[in-house]
Order: structure tokens, then sequence, then C-alpha cells
């Protein structure tokens, strides 16, 4: 479902339900590493005219993915110790899974527009529910265990932003990354 940006607002939504298997050399079925199952994307975001003449914009914005976690092949840690490197059970090729990967995005924006430049300025918030998303799954020698790899908790990304405007629109761009 979509609703392209109108009155001030939008909002799109979808949804995907699938499967990806493939038949080994041993004849068996089994998942691929792309079978997450399932994916689904939320996204809204809202325009406000603020300012003494409403030429002013403060936007809100939120987006939204969740999707089945990532089939993985299990890991023989007795035999990753013995061996002092990782040693996979093929025959339990994409057996296992991840837990569903989930994130939460959140931005504002403020656009102060003068006649012939805007300033504008914004943050947008990665992951603002701090989710934990495992990445990886790998055999660490070091520790000999098997370990986690997460993608990056909460991104804060703040920007300032000055757009010169001429006859032929021409910008100038001014970023700052926390």
């Amino acid at each position: 479902m979509e609703r392209f940006f109108s009155n001030n607002y939008y909002f799109l939504v979808t949804a995907s339900l699938f499967n990806s298997k493939y038949r080994g050399s041993d004849g068996i079925l089994r998942n691929t590493a792309f079978d997450d199952n399932y994916i689904t994307n939320f996204l809204v975001g809202k325009d406000f005219k603020t300012g003494k003449h409403k030429q002013d914009v403060l936007s809100l914005n939120l987006k939204f993915i969740l999707k089945g976690g990532d089939y993985y092949t299990p890991i023989d840690l007795d035999a990753s110790i013995k061996n002092n490197e990782e040693i996979l059970i093929d025959n339990l090729a994409f057996s296992d899974r991840a837990p569903a990967y989930m994130k939460l995005d959140f931005g504002i924006k403020y656009r102060h527009n003068f006649p012939k430049v805007s300033f504008v300025s914004s943050v947008d918030i990665q992951n603002v529910t701090d989710n934990v998303n495992i990445y990886n799954i790998f055999y660490n020698p070091d520790s000999k265990s098997i370990q986690n790899v997460s993608f990056i908790g909460i991104i804060p990304i703040i920007n300032f932003r000055l757009e010169f405007w001429n006859y032929t629109s021409c910008y100038f761009f001014v970023f700052l990354l926390i």
C-alpha cells in the first residue's frame, strides 16, 4: 500500500512472503542463506508548515523493518577447537536460524526558507530501539567459542545544510556526522 506525498503526509507499507531452497548434491532439499521467509517495511512521514508566513517546514519520518532471521550452517565447536579454525557441519547446511531482524528509524528535519537560501537541520536516529540484530556467527579461535557479530546499535546522524538557490537550482551542502 502506498500513499504518495500529498496533503503534507505519505506512507508506504510492503510485505513479502517467500521461500528460497536448493537441492544439494546429496539430493536433500535445504534452505538457502536468503530464505528469510518474510520481510515487511513501513514508512510514514508528515510535514508541518511553520513560521510567521508558513514558509518553513518541520518534517517527522518513521521507518520500520522486520524480516525473518537468516539461515546459517552450524559450526562444529569440537572440530573447530581441534583444528584451530572454523569447521562447519556441512550435512546441516543452513539448518540453524538467527533471530528475526528488526529496526526502527526516526527522523526530524527543520527547513527554514529565505528568498534565495534555505537552512536545513536534521537528526536521524537509526535503530532507535537499539535492537540487537545478528550480522554473522563465527568461531573465535582465541576464546575457543562461537560468537555473534551484531549490527551497530543506535546511530545518530546530525546534518546541517545550506542550500543556495539560483536559476540553475544549484546546491551547496555542509554535512556533519556524529
